[in-house]
């Protein structure tokens, strides 16, 4: 893990977009909770130190233990805010040797 290991993120979804941003982030060493509505969709995450949760809430709770509602609503803006950043990383660094760089017209004198 690296130094992010100590910031959990919650993640609800594991779906085929989910499945990719939650192993992007745990790649990146981040701590997941997790729920889905099927838990073998964890199965692989969970092997590798991810945290089931019974339920949306319980995922919360655990992401935000013993805080507050609105330090609650705040972890989940953080947690949505992260997972955004690392999938946006991911898809700008396997396109970018897809990229051509724009040319000019040939100029007419």
């Amino acid at each position: 893990m690296t130094a992010t290991s100590s910031m959990r993120v919650g993640f609800t979804g594991l779906g085929n977009m989910g499945f990719g941003m939650t192993r992007n982030l745990q790649k990146a060493g981040f701590a997941l909770v997790m729920n889905d509505i099927r838990r073998e969709s964890a199965a692989e995450l969970l092997a590798n130190e991810a945290v089931w949760a019974d339920s949306p809430t319980g995922m919360m709770a655990a992401v935000a233990v013993a805080e507050e509602a609105a330090e609650i609503s705040a972890a989940a803006s953080v947690a949505a805010s992260v997972a955004a950043a690392a999938v946006s990383s991911s898809v700008n660094a396997e396109l970018a040797p897809a990229r051509v760089p724009p040319t000019s017209p040939p100029r007419r004198d």
